[in-house]
């Protein structure tokens, strides 16, 4: 099964780590080793800056069944990547908006291993280390 990012009505999610930390009576830390990360990214669920794997909410529910009243509140799942891929488009719409896209044409001629235009293409005469 692919692990997917759980989106939440809003505040639900800085609800459900609140809540789940007060009844359960931990702290951050102790909750990270629990599950099996970092108080760090416990904090970013908890502030909604990163989106709860949906991975993550099911030890959350192994951990304590009643957290599962949660799943109410899900909105949408979305690919464990989206973020990168949104990243990535942005990225590109910055670049074509500040150097145009025959700069784009350029950095896909000149980049990749596959470019036949590379000097080292052939893959037949690589040198193993």
């Amino acid at each position: 099964m692919e692990d997917r990012r759980l989106v939440f009505q809003e505040e639900k999610q800085k609800e459900l780590f609140e809540w789940f930390l007060k009844k359960n009576n931990l702290t951050q830390r102790k909750l990270g080793e629990i599950i099996g990360m970092s108080r760090r990214n416990v904090r970013s669920y908890r502030d909604c800056k990163l989106l709860v794997k949906k991975s993550t909410f099911k030890r959350l529910v192994a951990f304590d069944a009643d957290t599962k009243r949660f799943e109410e509140y899900i909105l949408k799942e979305l690919p464990l990547n989206w973020g990168q891929k949104k990243g990535g488009k942005n990225g590109i719409a910055v670049l074509r908006a500040k150097y145009g896209e025959a700069y784009l044409q350029k950095l896909r001629v000149r980049g990749g291993f596959n470019n036949p235009n590379r000097p080292y293409s052939d893959t037949s005469k690589k040198v193993s280390v």
